[in-house]
C-alpha cells in the first residue's frame, strides 16, 4: 500500500465505464462554448479514456475482475505491452499512437502549455479511433 493512501482495487467494469466516462467529458468540452479556452483539458480527458480502456484489456487478458497493484501507471506504451496489444497497435495504428503517446501524458495539468480546439479535436478523433480499433482486437 503507497504511503497515505488506501489500498484501491480497480474492478475491471469500472475501468471500462469510466473510460467512456473520460471520453464523454472531452466530449462535452469540445462542444462548449469555452472549448478553446479548455482544450487542453479535452486533450487531458481523452487520455484517460485511452489509459482505462487498457486497464480493462490488461483484466481481460489475465483472466481477473481487479486491475492488479503491478498496472498501477499512467504508461501507455507499458499498458499496452501489458494488454498484448503493443506490436499489433504500432503497425496498425502507428500515425494515431505516436500523437497519442506523443502528446498525453498526466504531467499535462502541471504544464503551461496551452492547446487550440482544433489540436484537441483531431487528439480526441485519434483516441476515438485507437479505441473502436482496441474492441476489436481478440484476445490472447
Amino acid at each position: 500500500m503507497k504511503a497515505g493512501r488506501a489500498e484501491v482495487k480497480t474492478k475491471r467494469g469500472v475501468l471500462r465505464a469510466d473510460a467512456e466516462k473520460w471520453l464523454e467529458v472531452a466530449d462535452l468540452i469540445l462542444r462548449s462554448k469555452k472549448a478553446s479556452r479548455l482544450a487542453k483539458w479535452a486533450i487531458y480527458c481523452a487520455g484517460y479514456a485511452i489509459e482505462f480502456a487498457l486497464k480493462a484489456r490488461i483484466c481481460d487478458v489475465l483472466g481477473v475482475d481487479e486491475l492488479p497493484a503491478d498496472y498501477e501507471t499512467h504508461d501507455l506504451n507499458k499498458l499496452a505491452q501489458s494488454a498484448g496489444i503493443h506490436a499489433a497497435l504500432i503497425r496498425e495504428q502507428k500515425r494515431n499512437w505516436q500523437a497519442i503517446t506523443g502528446t498525453w501524458s498526466t504531467a499535462l495539468r502541471y504544464t503551461g502549455k496551452q492547446h487550440n480546439s482544433r489540436e484537441a479535436e483531431i487528439f480526441v478523433a485519434r483516441v476515438k479511433e485507437v479505441l473502436r480499433w482496441l474492441k476489436k482486437q481478440p484476445q490472447s
